[in-house]
Order: structure tokens, then C-alpha cells, then sequence
């Protein structure tokens, strides 16, 4: 059995004729994705059916479904970004803040331009 599943964004080709529906899914795992993927497919006619029903359009768009990893993504950025300030924060227990040379350079330039 497929997971629960969202779609969280549709993109629409500029001649509408091709809809990429991304979609995120709990749990997030390959094979419950997949699973998912499959019952999307499976009822793909359905879906495009009842938009055309619903909708009135020159032509109804092919759907296409893609797995969102953006929260994935999200993830390992967020990840880096706390690796890199835990590092910042050991470095400066040990060894005193770290200074910014630039700012350094920008405050000694500027009360040079006072006098």
C-alpha cells in the first residue's frame, strides 16, 4: 500500500499541454515512493478525465509525476550549515572569536577618512 502522499506544486508547460504534479510522501522511503508512483500512474486516466470534465480548455494537459525532494534537500543543507557552525563554535571555545579581516580593514579605513 502506498504512503500518505501531498502534492506540492503543479507546474504547467507554457501551452499547457503537459502538467508536472511534485509530490512529497510519508514515509519517505524508495520503495513507498515507488509505490506511490505506481498508484498515481494506475489512475492517471481518471485524474486526467475529471479535469477535462472540470475544466474548459483547447487541450487538457498529460500529467506527470515527480517525487519532490526538496525536503531532502532542505535537509542536507540544513545539516552542512549546523556541521559548519558547531565547527565555528568549537574553533572559537578554543581559540577566541574569529575576526573578519574585510571589517577590520573597513573600520581602520574609515577613521583614517575622519581625520
Amino acid at each position: 500500500m502506498p504512503g500518505i502522499f501531498t502534492v506540492t506544486e503543479v507546474r504547467l508547460t507554457k501551452d499547457l499541454r503537459i502538467a508536472t504534479v511534485f509530490f512529497t510522501q510519508l514515509p519517505d522511503d524508495e520503495e513507498a515512493v515507488a509505490k506511490t508512483m505506481k498508484a498515481l500512474e494506475s489512475g492517471k486516466g481518471y485524474l486526467q478525465s475529471e479535469i477535462a470534465a472540470r475544466i474548459t480548455m483547447r487541450y487538457h494537459p498529460e500529467l506527470r509525476f515527480r517525487h519532490d525532494r526538496s525536503r531532502q534537500e532542505f535537509d542536507r543543507i540544513d545539516n552542512v550549515l549546523r556541521k559548519v557552525r558547531t565547527e565555528r563554535e568549537m574553533r572559537e571555545s578554543t581559540q577566541g572569536p574569529a575576526v573578519d579581516k574585510s571589517v577590520v580593514e573597513e573600520f581602520v579605513e574609515g577613521d583614517d577618512k575622519e581625520e
